[in-house]
């Protein structure tokens, strides 16, 4: 899941309601790599997303597929750039159109659960350090938040370890993984690399065994 990023308010809208919300639910990028990915075709992407419509969502997909260069890995560009350009890519510039009163509120409900957050205070599970929700880095498939140096030295340690593929979230018992574009955040340019280059090798290859299987 990608979280965009918001650098003002914009105005939901369904019908005859309203309102002003300053966070979008994040945008589900499913994706399929090609046999020739990265050495010829671009990963085949489908987003899903409650504030896309079909035109705004097909927009986005034909922007990455254009970014897409012969031999260049693209997952994590990919993902930087909806997270930044989104909106922009899209054509959507101050208020964004919901379908169907279910999806205004489910887009309102994330919009207070996350202002919520930003003004309370957590303690990292990790360093028992206290810090405000807005201090943390949060990984949004389990929802876990750390402080950013308990989690630079999570990634780092892993990483140097040979444990790039399995990059999985510091919280005891918890097997989701910390999000690439958090990991390219906190590690310098080499070690991203490296474990750029060990999750892609893993993605070729469960690819490789499901297409076998079937």
């Amino acid at each position: 899941m990608i979280k965009v990023s918001l650098d003002r308010p914009l105005k939901l809208m369904e019908r005859s309601n309203s309102s002003y919300v300053s966070h979008l639910e994040p945008i589900r990028l499913h994706f399929r790599l090609p046999e020739d990915y990265p050495s010829d075709c671009p990963p085949e992407v489908r987003l899903v997303c409650d504030w896309l419509d079909e035109v705004q969502a097909e927009r986005l997909t034909r922007a990455l597929a254009e970014r897409h260069r012969k031999g260049e890995v693209v997952l994590f560009d990919w993902c930087q750039l909806l997270r930044e350009e989104a909106l922009a890519l899209a054509g959507i510039d101050g208020e964004v159109r919901v379908d169907g009163p279910d999806r205004f509120g489910r887009m309102l409900h994330h919009h207070d659960l996350e202002e919520a957050d930003e003004k309370e205070l957590l303690d990292c599970p990790v360093c028992f350090v206290s810090l405000a929700y807005s201090d943390s880095l949060r990984l949004e498939q389990c929802g876990h938040r750390f402080c950013r140096e308990c989690l630079f030295t999570h990634c780092n340690t892993k990483i140097q370890g040979g444990n790039a593929a399995n990059l999985d979230c510091p919280e005891m018992g918890c097997q989701e993984e910390v999000p690439g574009h958090l990991v390219r955040q906190l590690v310098d340019e080499d070690l991203f690399n490296t474990y750029d280059r060990v999750k892609l090798d893993f993605a070729i290859r469960l690819d490789s065994v499901a297409n076998c299987l079937s």
